[in-house]
């Protein structure tokens, strides 16, 4: 459990595992007074138990970002905030990559999509192997169209991280996405 949790935090909205750690997110903890800001704990395993070792915060967290989506390797994590307001762009999402330094987890990349949109929920998915991340947004549609055959269709990017971020977007080889009838 969290050594801070109370009522409503969502702890264990998302669990992730890597060897000796667990990172579990906690998307509805009221940071302060900054309602649903989110957060993620990092534990370790000791050899007979699992101890707390950090609670990672967004360093630019607001009320309602619901940072918690989490995904853990080795020395890295990536940590989605589904609904983070990106310039005008409401519940556009990003994804931050902390890095651990041999004394603590720091903050060392916030992710946006380049061609993020509001409620594309950005974050809403992470997973990572090695230095490669992956981030769903899953309210993402294609382009810039009501249709509902592609609105609402979701969306991947492919991240490399980096020191310089690169981010190569994932599109499907096949078809335009169309309504079951």
């Amino acid at each position: 459990t969290a050594s801070d949790g109370a009522a409503s935090d969502f702890f264990g909205s998302s669990v992730a595992l890597s060897g000796d750690l667990a990172l579990v997110g906690a998307d509805g903890d009221d940071i302060g007074a900054t309602l649903d800001q989110g957060s993620a704990y990092v534990f370790r395993w000791n050899g007979t138990s699992w101890l707390q070792e950090q609670k990672l915060m967004a360093s630019d967290g607001a009320a309602g970002d619901r940072f918690g989506v989490s995904a853990i390797s080795e020395d890295l994590a990536v940590v989605g905030a589904i609904r983070d307001d990106i310039g005008a762009n409401v519940d556009q999402g990003s994804a931050y990559v902390f890095g651990w330094n041999d004394t603590s987890w720091v903050q060392e990349q916030k992710l946006t999509a380049s061609d993020g949109a509001a409620s594309d929920f950005f974050g809403s998915s992470v997973a990572l192997s090695g230095e490669l991340a992956l981030v769903g947004a899953g309210g993402g549609g294609i382009g810039p169209t009501l249709d509902p055959a592609q609105y609402n269709s979701n969306a991947a990017g492919i991240i490399t991280v980096s020191i310089y971020g690169t981010m190569i977007r994932a599109t499907p080889d096949g078809p335009e996405p169309s309504l079951a009838t």
